[in-house]
């Protein structure tokens, strides 16, 4: 995660109301990979990135449906590259209204699923579509306006539950079962206020958005609710001059404030604006950008975080090309690209910041497209996790004995990195991380990971680094040895580290080993980091069949790990300690 800087109070007060007039362009934007037309659609759209890599747009399918004259709900798979897999057309059950349905949100939940959301038969209410994995409409659902106005945008609150906005100034939570309303508020203040967007925070609450006059400047501003995850308010502001404002999408950044983009509307031209706040919504810092070149004349309605924690922004400008403009962490800024796609007026709905840190746009002209860019070179520069290797093998290794294995992460970016996890795919490969890892430029950190087979096979695993940004994987592999024990006690066959017992143990365990050969042996209790706790034995053994005494007075609870050396062989044991 990227750790933001903030301003403070009197910096933002001499900078709140200043315009801001943009410099030259000091950086190159990425170049287009691939540009995709989709085929009909139509606006509103939205384009997320699903398990697999590709992408799915919940659109407007503007008679694609043969089989019906009306506009319907319409789902459009593509692979990791943008080409189209399948297409679905939804309505109601029954579709006792032949009018048009718009989409205007899609959301993939944890088991695959998808949910559509929109507004209802001609405008009128709105409608909630749930599909399977592959497409197939689950349940379809209609709320009159008198109940929704039209759902404008949705976020998961959970597993079973999505909460959404309905483009007036109600929110909503409703179960994804069959659609029932689970709460139902409004959030406006003396009768006025807009919500357009909403945004998931990290706390499990959300962030509503869109535009007010009774409260603020008057004229219209930038409209912020907090909410938990029950619908209670835990915060409201504004944000705006004396012209008129409104926020079109919202994000929570990776410090825990939030990104709030929209547009300002003076002298009948549209401006786009951002304000960037803390967690509790106060403003840190507002841009208004106004220049000659009209580079950003329009109104931003899509924002993505940068590693560097500067932002990119889609324009919509009503012209020939989609534009997307890229500031830095101050609202500074750096560049913007035009990137068309055929003929006709461009509507601009979606920007996903890829692995890679390239971006994909998606859209509406003639019909939906998506476009693929090169990665942003300062999103690169400022994020570069490595990992000492790509794959590891920890080669043969005794049953029910544990190896360990150090790796090194390095930050080789411009900015810190936040390491929240580590995982592992196979229950042969273990990692001990609790705490979240934070690395400044040029540090690094020791990571031991352990590998425990149980069977006489190959094993094959992934450890996976999560961070805020994306993650890091490391191939592992090893392969499960049976070692023969002793027959006799004068008949050795070879070096090996036998079975502790008691384990989990209280006051004291024993231990056994064995040597084929006259060795120089070294018997080491380490911790779950790597640390040396107690040195039992150093000295040189005849070959033979020796047992050593360990006893944990004075060391806390937890799980260490036994380390013999001998040599070239080295064996180690998980020990649990109980008190």
């Amino acid at each position: 995660m990227i750790l933001l800087k903030h301003f403070s109070v009197q910096a933002v007060v001499t900078a709140c109301t200043l315009l801001f007039l943009i410099p030259a362009i000091v950086h190159a934007q990425p170049d287009t990979l691939w540009t995709r037309d989709l085929g009909c659609g139509g606006m509103p759209m939205a384009a997320i990135q699903i398990r697999d890599g590709g992408f799915v747009i919940g659109t407007s399918d503007w008679n694609g449906d043969q089989d019906c004259d009306n506009i319907d709900y319409s789902i459009i798979k593509t692979d990791s590259l943008g080409f189209v897999e399948w297409r679905e057309f939804y309505t109601l059950i029954p579709d006792t209204i032949e009018a048009d349905e718009l989409v205007y949100d899609i959301k993939q939940l944890p088991d695959g699923d998808y949910v559509l959301v929109g507004s209802g038969p001609g405008g009128s209410g709105a409608m909630i579509v749930r599909t399977d994995s592959a497409g197939e409409m689950l349940w379809s659902r209609y709320y009159s306006y008198r109940e929704f106005a039209s759902f404008s945008s949705c976020a998961l609150a959970d597993e079973d539950n999505v909460v959404l906005v309905n483009g007036s100034s109600i929110a909503a939570k409703i179960n994804l079962e069959e659609g029932d309303v689970v709460w139902r508020r409004s959030y406006v203040v003396d009768r006025s206020g807009i919500l357009y967007q909403l945004a998931k925070a990290n706390d499990g609450g959300f962030l509503l958005t869109g535009t007010i006059t009774s409260i603020g400047e008057g004229s219209g501003d930038m409209y912020a609710v907090k909410i938990d995850s029950d619908g209670e308010v835990e915060w409201r502001n504004t944000y705006g001059t004396e012209y008129y404002e409104v926020i079109t999408n919202a994000l929570q950044t990776a410090d825990d404030g939030y990104c709030l983009v929209g547009q300002s509307l003076r002298n009948h031209a549209h401006f786009g604006m951002i304000v960037r706040t803390d967690s509790e919504g106060e403003e840190i810092w507002r841009q208004i950008y106004t220049n000659e070149e009209e580079i950003t004349l329009g109104s931003f309605n899509t924002v993505v975080e940068a590693p560097d924690g500067g932002f990119a922004m889609g324009l919509y400008t009503g012209g020939d090309n989609v534009r997307l403009s890229r500031v830095n962490s101050g609202g500074e800024f750096i560049w913007s690209a035009l990137y068309p796609v055929g003929g006709g007026q461009y509507r601009f709905y979606s920007l996903l910041l890829m692995e890679d840190f390239g971006y994909v746009l998606g859209g509406f002209a003639s019909g939906d497209w998506l476009i693929r860019t090169e990665p942003d070179e300062l999103s690169e520069s400022a994020w570069d996790l490595q990992a000492s290797e790509d794959d590891h093998d920890f080669g043969g290794v005794p049953l029910d004995s544990v190896q360990i294995w150090e790796l090194t992460l390095t930050n080789e970016g411009q900015q810190p990195v936040e390491v929240l996890d580590i995982t592992t795919d196979s229950v042969a490969f273990s990692v001990e991380f609790e705490d979240i890892l934070t690395l400044e430029p040029d540090e690094e950190a020791s990571i031991p990971l352990m590998f425990t087979p149980t069977d006489s096979i190959a094993y094959t695993g992934a450890l996976t680094i999560h961070t805020y940004w994306r993650d890091v994987t490391v191939e592992l592999s090893g392969t499960g040895v049976a070692l023969s024990a002793p027959e006799e006690p004068n008949v050795l066959h070879e070096y090996a580290l036998y079975s502790v017992y008691p384990n989990p143990f209280n006051l004291e365990t024993q231990i056994s080993y064995s040597l084929p050969v006259p060795s120089d042996i070294i018997l080491t209790i380490y911790d779950i980091y790597g640390r040396r706790v107690q040195n039992l034995i150093s000295k040189r053994h005849e070959a033979g069949h020796y047992q050593a005494v360990w006893q944990g007075e004075g060391i806390p609870t937890g799980m260490y790990f036994l380390r013999l050396e001998a040599g070239d062989f080295i064996q180690t044991r998980k020990i649990m300690l109980l008190k």
